[in-house]
Order: structure tokens, then C-alpha cells, then sequence
């Protein structure tokens, strides 16, 4: 759940008509109708109501979760992780909002609250930190990152920022891994319900077909005897990926990138000691 804070902070949820079901819907213990009558339970029956959160001993009243990043992170904390994620498997996050995360409005959102909770909650929190902390939980394992939203803003001349505008973070940490974007408002138009209908459910197929090619990929490179580690640069598609989006194994001499994506291209060079 995306609120900032509190136990309501980073879990999934479980839609009170799904019981005992949930909240984790294993293929392993479910076929496939029930886990999509769960799925579909979860998403109708999500709670869109502000509670009071307690942080670093301030209370907040009325808080709303809007806090996609912030719920991540917290989800990835041990105690969340070991719940809800299988160890060595894949990881697809598919961020689902109508404005953006919080804590990276913008600073003409004329929303004066949200402009106060993104002091308070939010210090420190980047979309490059998002991606690292996902790829440290993951460990090697593939992961993707996917969004279901808006792409511009604001949508219509004149308009001021506040509601129904681009997903701004969601939109970076997507951009950045090479995810999958389901843009609402292509040209700066907003789609009819039913057009929005249609490219969600192209959308998650893409995110589908993506996590299956992500799970066949080559992420592990096998470098020649005596690698100098200092020297390794890593490239993918020619950009230069900083250090904390792959990292070296001395011990078996590799280059682990865990964030490839499908058709891209990798690139490593390095000198080699006598």
C-alpha cells in the first residue's frame, strides 16, 4: 500500500471478499480464474481513504496514498520482503496513479498540503535510489518497472498542476530502466474510458512479454583472466551506466547488470593486468 508511513505503509493488500485467499495469490495453490477474481477484488476494493500516520513521533491526520515510491521502499524492508517475495525470483512493480508520487510533485502543484508532506516524508528520495533499492533486494535477479498514467502535463492548455496530471517520478524511474510506459493522454489528449481500457490491457501484456524475455537474458558476463575492476565500464545502448546499475564479482571474475532489457545492447571495457 503507498502510504508514506506506518504499518499501512508497504504491504499488499488483501480485499476483505477475497478472506483467507490472500493477500499473496499463488499459482502454485490457485488457478488461474480465482487468482484473476482476487486480482480484480484487490484493485476494485483498494482503500483510497487518508489516515493518521505517526512519523518520527508526529502524528499526521488525513494522509492519502500517493506515495508510490515511498511504499515501495518500505515493502522492500526485510521483514516486508521476506512476506511477499519469493526468494531468487523475477520483481515486475507496475505503478498504476492519475498525478504523480508525491514526493515528486512539482513545485508549481499548487496543493499546499502535499507540497508540506513532500518536506516531511520525503528527504533524500530519488528515482536512481528507487531503482538501486530494488535492484539490491533483487540481488541479481531481473526486475522491471512498469507505469500505468499520464505522460504530460498539465493536459489541456491552461491548466493548472494539480490533479490529473504526468506521473512525474513514476515517469523517471520507467525512463530509466527501460520500462514500459501505459500512456493515458497520448498527444497531450486524454483517452475515453473505454480507449484507456484497451491500452491498459495492451499495456500489461506488454509488461508480461517484457518480464518473460527479462527472465532469458544474458545479465551475467564472464570477463577475461585478470580484469582490472577499477578500469570495467559498463554500456548499455552506448550510455554509460553509473556504478550502482551493475556490479563486479571478483571472485568469479563476472559483470552482473541486473537491469538489461530486451534487444539491448551491452558493452564492457576494461584493461587486464600481466
Amino acid at each position: 500500500m503507498a502510504y508514506p508511513a506506518g504499518p499501512s505503509s508497504g504491504i499488499l493488500f488483501n480485499a476483505s471478499s477475497n478472506g483467507s485467499t490472500g493477500p499473496i495469490l499463488a499459482s502454485s495453490k490457485m488457478s488461474l480464474a480465482n487468482i484473476q477474481t482476487a486480482l480484480s477484488n484487490d484493485i476494485s476494493q483498494a482503500p483510497t481513504s487518508n489516515i493518521n500516520i505517526t512519523y518520527q513521533g508526529v502524528t499526521y491526520p488525513n494522509v492519502h496514498g500517493e506515495f508510490g515510491t515511498l511504499g515501495l521502499l518500505n515493502a522492500l524492508q526485510p521483514a516486508n520482503l521476506a512476506t511477499m517475495h519469493r526468494p531468487g525470483a523475477a520483481l515486475a512493480v507496475i505503478f498504476a496513479a492519475n498525478e504523480s508520487d508525491n514526493c515528486f510533485i512539482l513545485s508549481d502543484d499548487t496543493d499546499a498540503q502535499e507540497q508540506a508532506w513532500k518536506t516531511d516524508f520525503c528527504n533524500g528520495i530519488t528515482a536512481q535510489g528507487v531503482v538501486s533499492a530494488v535492484q539490491s533486494a533483487q540481488a541479481g535477479n531481473p526486475f522491471l518497472f512498469g507505469f500505468i498514467g499520464y505522460g504530460t502535463d498539465p493536459l489541456s492548455s491552461g491548466q493548472t498542476i494539480n490533479e490529473q496530471e504526468a506521473g512525474h517520478g513514476y515517469l523517471d524511474i520507467v525512463n530509466q530502466t527501460n520500462g514500459v510506459l501505459v500512456n493515458l493522454d497520448p498527444g497531450n489528449t486524454t483517452l475515453s474510458a473505454s480507449a484507456q481500457m484497451n491500452t491498459i490491457q495492451t499495456g500489461l501484456g506488454s509488461v508480461g512479454s517484457l518480464a518473460k524475455s527479462k527472465l532469458q537474458l544474458t545479465t551475467q558476463f564472464v570477463l577475461q583472466p585478470k580484469a582490472i575492476a577499477s578500469s570495467i565500464q559498463v554500456y548499455d545502448n552506448g550510455n554509460l551506466l553509473p556504478a550502482s546499475q551493475w556490479s563486479y564479482n571478483a571472485g568469479t571474475n563476472t559483470v552482473t547488470v541486473p537491469g538489461v532489457a530486451s534487444q539491448d545492447v551491452i558493452r564492457i571495457l576494461y584493461n587486464v593486468g600481466p
